[in-house]
């Protein structure tokens, strides 16, 4: 008797919705399993559909109905189902689905934001009996969110740069992800930062640092 945990999406943005499935197996040498429970606990920041609170009404029911549902002060969830009794080589499967906070919870109040590259486990537990003996699996799936990403870019080379180059807006520049050839002793090299941010979450606290090569000399912008 296994339980296996599976979700659509493996990335966070708040405001997501996410499938959850989770399987159920006999073995094919075993005889009938009986007094099957499952309990899912869902980690904060997540909060099931079906489940009555008005934080996320609406959305998709689970396929087979809770037995019941208990939203805890730390923000988790635990859900819990009962399954019918199952003979040999029978699976069987619940799938329910989370919608994605802007916040973490606190004591049923929203505390800190769902931010970037946090992560979060979602772990499952399954007990019943198998020809009179207990069993007990787990399994778990899991979700992360994505980074701020900094490109850096060097301009090309203008082939009728005469003196230092202006950078300005860098508008006029032609920009490559890794290398400009031609530079001289003496010329000036256009440097372009760009912070890319993940969509659907809060970033905090963002510091660019940028060591230049050895041999360059740092110019204000002109």
């Amino acid at each position: 008797l296994t339980i296996h945990k599976t979700v659509d999406r493996n990335t966070i943005a708040q405001g997501d919705v996410s499938s959850w499935t989770l399987t159920i197996d006999t073995d094919a040498t075993v005889g009938t399993a009986s007094a099957i429970t499952v309990v899912d606990t869902i980690p904060d920041g997540l909060c099931p559909f079906g489940a009555g609170d008005p934080a996320c009404p609406g959305g998709t029911p689970p396929t087979q109905t809770y037995k019941s549902v208990t939203e805890n002060p730390d923000g988790s969830w635990t859900l819990e189902w009962d399954l019918a009794d199952m003979a040999a080589s029978q699976q069987a499967s619940i799938t329910y689905t989370t919608l994605t906070r802007s916040h973490y919870q606190e004591g049923f109040a929203d505390d800190t934001p769902v931010l970037t590259r946090d992560s979060w486990n979602n772990t499952v537990h399954l007990n019943g009996t198998v020809d009179g003996t207990e069993i007990n699996d787990s399994a778990a799936a899991s979700q992360a969110a994505g980074s701020v990403s900094v490109p850096k870019e060097v301009a090309s080379r203008p082939a009728s740069l005469a003196g230092p180059a202006v950078c300005g807006d860098g508008s006029g520049l032609t920009w490559n992800s890794d290398r400009a050839d031609g530079y001289h002793v003496g010329d000036q090299v256009c440097w372009r930062l760009s912070v890319a941010y993940p969509a659907g979450l809060v970033t905090r606290g963002t510091v660019v640092t940028d060591l230049l090569p050895i041999g360059h000399l740092y110019t204000a912008a002109d």
